[in-house]
């Protein structure tokens, strides 16, 4: 078994890291900002060679995205076993043929870094709400146990093991502020609690207003 992973398929915390330190099958997000809008696809890295990550590549329509660096700002995220954020800025990729099928070949000259969370406070809700995890399984009653203007924690029962990268779409209300509250994220993070509770940590899709509207609420 790769020591570097956990069984979520997650990159061991450490400190900075190459992106040439990453393992086969370790699933990263490629984002890019273009003009005023941000995009995120996850990727899969097919081989490590010298200081180069080989991925599957982004297919759109019938083809594939092929990036054009002088227009495209181009970062790779990964998340550590407790759910940390790492980011490699200023990150090339090409389009290539890596055995016999189309791939991207990803490279940085910068080490990566933990992303700061400091400017989101999480506050705490503890409040009843249902979710939907990816998008072939039913919504479940689960509990919102804390949420902030990046990102939202909850509780669930049920098998969760593969749910690393998944979207999630969770509904709320909050009776007290009258709130209701639609976020929609994708996982970031799996901690296993007591009773066959499972602690979801996901990471907010977009920025939303409503969101940070009420943890300003909630922090009075």
């Amino acid at each position: 078994m790769d020591k570097s992973r956990n069984r979520y398929g997650q990159i061991r915390k450490g400190k900075q890291l190459k992106l040439s330190e990453l393992k086969e099958s370790t699933e990263i997000n490629i984002t890019f900002r273009l003009n005023v809008r941000e995009f995120s696809f996850r990727v899969k890295v097919l081989a490590v060679m010298g200081n180069e990550l080989i991925t599957t590549p982004i297919r759109f329509k019938e083809g594939v995205l092929v990036f054009d660096t002088k227009e495209v700002i181009l970062s790779v995220w990964a998340t550590d076993e407790s759910g940390r954020s790492i980011v490699w800025k200023e990150v090339k990729c090409d389009k290539i043929t890596h055995e016999g099928r189309l791939a991207y070949r990803i490279s940085s000259k910068n080490e990566g870094d933990y992303w700061n969370r400091r400017g989101a406070f999480r506050v705490p809700v503890n409040l009843q709400g249902v979710a939907q995890v990816g998008f072939n399984r039913k919504a479940d009653s689960v509990v919102l146990k804390d949420l902030s203007a990046l990102g939202y924690a909850f509780t669930m029962k049920g098998k969760v093991e593969d749910c690393i990268g998944k979207p999630v779409r969770l509904i709320f209300d909050d009776t007290k502020l009258k709130t209701h509250l639609t976020l929609l994220g994708t996982v970031v993070r799996i901690d296993p609690q007591a009773n066959d509770q499972y602690l979801l940590g996901c990471k907010l899709i977009k920025e939303n207003a409503l969101v940070s509207k009420y943890v300003a609420e909630r922090q009075r």
